[in-house]
């Protein structure tokens, strides 16, 4: 009889034991004050944070726990509204936001309910947090984003999804822009059999002064005078600091559409006075119709800088 129950609880206990690990790895979402805005979340997996500011729609932050975040963030609109804020390129919060793309779509600024506009926020109790639009009145478009983190590593995901509610169809594509502390160098993947016309696309004149192409990638240092903006139609961005490194995967479907001159992924850099460069990426075009919907996933990986040479980073952490 003793053995029959020994037996029994070993068997509980195998099959609860994956569950309790599962749970106290989940990542704990934490109801904060954060730089002046109230109400704000924070995720944390023991490894890494984020910081979710509703009032602004963004997630603000995203760093090493106890150690300074990777993004960049504008100091002088901290704790400040976004409703009818002053817009003056960069001039946003800083942090990862999303915008629609193609932005000849748009006049500037970008549409208010993507930049200006407070989003709900509602943590799941699954150590995720969703924050969710008001409807966008010139493009019908409801805009969501779950951020979560991995359980064990030092990884964030952020799933995009754009919801038609109202109006005409329209076409449209996920742009997602994570502004980032001014790194040594920024590296974009390039494809060996790009589907572009050259390997890349650059917006503007001068900024082969500030990169340097290499077999898998362009290497990219921020030009203090001029804004650059370089794309590739690869699916990987590697920001590398002093201490640490970020790379921003981005899946790309080879038969779709692109907007801006067909590139996924691009990387822009600030001019002075504002100390920051742009990762961004973007989804293929689609048109949708009420009831449609459409999703893009980015991930966000962090690690401890290993080597000595950011090209060596690159090498190791680039696909």
């Amino acid at each position: 009889m003793f053995a029959v129950q020994k037996t029994a609880l070993l068997l509980l206990a195998s099959l609860l034991l994956p569950l309790a690990i599962k749970a106290a790895t989940v990542a704990q979402a934490k109801s904060i004050t954060y730089r002046g805005w109230p109400q704000c979340w924070i995720l944390d997996n023991g490894s890494v944070s984020a910081v979710i500011v509703p009032a602004i729609g963004r997630v603000v932050q995203f760093g090493f726990c106890n150690k300074p975040g990777v993004f960049w963030e504008n100091d002088s609109l901290a704790g400040k509204s976004a409703v009818n804020a002053p817009w003056n390129n960069p001039g946003s919060f800083g942090g990862d936001k999303t915008w629609p793309a193609p932005q000849s779509e748009w006049t500037w600024p970008p549409p208010a309910v993507f930049d200006q506009t407070p989003m709900e926020c509602m943590p799941n109790g699954m150590g995720e947090v969703l924050l969710v639009s008001i409807v966008c009145p010139r493009s019908g478009i409801r805009v969501e984003r779950l951020i979560s983190l991995h359980p064990t590593r030092s990884q964030m995901r952020i799933v995009t999804t754009y919801h038609k509610v109202t109006g005409d169809p329209v076409e449209v594509s996920i742009w997602t822009l994570t502004q980032l502390r001014e790194p040594l160098k920024t590296f974009l993947a390039i494809r060996p059999k790009s589907s572009l016309e050259t390997e890349y696309t650059a917006s503007t004149d001068g900024a082969e002064s500030f990169f340097q192409v290499a077999k898998r990638w362009i290497s990219i240092t921020r030009d203090p005078a001029a804004d650059h903006t370089l794309g590739s139609d690869a699916t990987q961005i590697l920001w590398v600091s002093e201490h640490n490194c970020l790379k921003i995967d981005s899946p790309r479907i080879s038969t779709a559409r692109y907007p801006e001159k067909g590139a996924g992924v691009r990387v822009f850099t600030n001019g002075n006075p504002a100390r920051f460069v742009e990762a961004q990426t973007l989804s293929p075009l689609q048109t949708l119709s009420v009831g449609d919907s459409l999703s893009a996933t980015n991930t966000y990986s962090l690690f401890h800088r290993s080597r000595r040479k950011p090209d060596a980073e690159a090498m190791a952490l680039l696909k």
